[in-house]
């Protein structure tokens, strides 16, 4: 099984990468603030993977294939205005 995770910002995307590798998931991630050679290791090893879980900023949704992908995932986290809560939407 492949899972694609989007998130909003490099931020987010590695927040949520870490909470997945706390629950001892097999799991990548692909940020703007990640070198090119970094995430183009990274995208070929999904490709060839089973069982991975990529957590992505918008680096990967711009013309990459990644084929076979099972479950695609968007997270984002939304603050409300004038108050200390905020939001996680799937």
């Amino acid at each position: 099984m492949q899972v694609l995770v989007f998130c909003t910002t490099a931020m987010v995307t590695r927040l949520v990468a870490d909470l997945l590798g706390e629950l001892n998931l097999n799991v990548r991630e692909i940020h703007s603030r990640k070198p090119q050679s970094y995430r183009t290791r990274v995208s070929d090893e999904f490709r060839k993977s089973k069982g991975l879980i990529l957590v992505t900023s918008d680096v990967s949704a711009r013309g990459v294939d990644y084929p076979d992908v099972t479950l695609v995932i968007q997270v984002m986290f939304l603050a409300i205005n004038g108050s200390n809560q905020t939001v996680f939407m799937l």
